[in-house]
């Protein structure tokens, strides 16, 4: 077999449709994405959050994490209420300048940190950690049987001035800091 024969049995396999779907990586990857790009429909933000009409919605990924090509990806070209999507990585100690967050895993350590450079500003915070909320996370993603689940601490979305839509609140798995 000539060196080129693997080549092009690796590109075939590549180009060729196969009978698998995505591996389940993949699939809650492609889950985790599709919630982050549309959790913005879901807020209203307060007066002052967006400098023009038009202002871009800004989805930040605080650390390493294959989230943020995924959302790449996944942004190009989409608008939510008339604004484009734009994605943007963060490392420490850089502040993020973003109105959506998503905290890697990466990140834990730093999360008090983080929490803190983004204090007095209206930044949707989400994570994955099980402790996210009680450190003054807003959303807590947690997938469940191939499902996002979301955990919401609408006394931090509140004290920022976010507000959820009720639509959203009905279907979130837990909610707390209701009055």
């Amino acid at each position: 077999m000539s060196a080129r024969a693997p080549c092009l049995f690796l590109l075939l396999g590549v180009l060729l449709p196969g009978t698998a779907g995505p591996g389940p990586n993949e699939a809650e990857l492609a889950t985790k994405t599709d919630a982050l790009i549309n959790l913005p429909r879901y807020i209203e933000w307060p007066e002052g959050a967006f400098v023009v009409p038009k202002t871009p919605i800004m989805i930040g990924v605080y650390g390493h994490s294959k989230v943020h090509k995924a959302l790449l990806q996944a942004a190009h070209g989409k608008t939510i209420n008339g604004r484009t999507i734009m994605v943007r990585r963060f490392y420490w100690p850089q502040v993020p300048n973003s109105h959506v967050l998503f905290i890697a895993q990466s990140e834990r350590s730093r999360v008090p940190w983080i929490m803190k450079k983004v204090e007095h500003t209206s930044v949707l915070t989400v994570s994955e950690f099980d402790d996210f909320l009680t450190r003054g996370g807003i959303v807590r993603m947690s997938m469940q049987d191939q499902n996002i689940r979301f955990h919401v601490n609408t006394a931090a979305a509140r004290d920022i001035g976010l507000k959820f839509s009720s639509q959203f609140l009905n279907v979130a798995g837990q909610v707390v800091g209701q009055q």
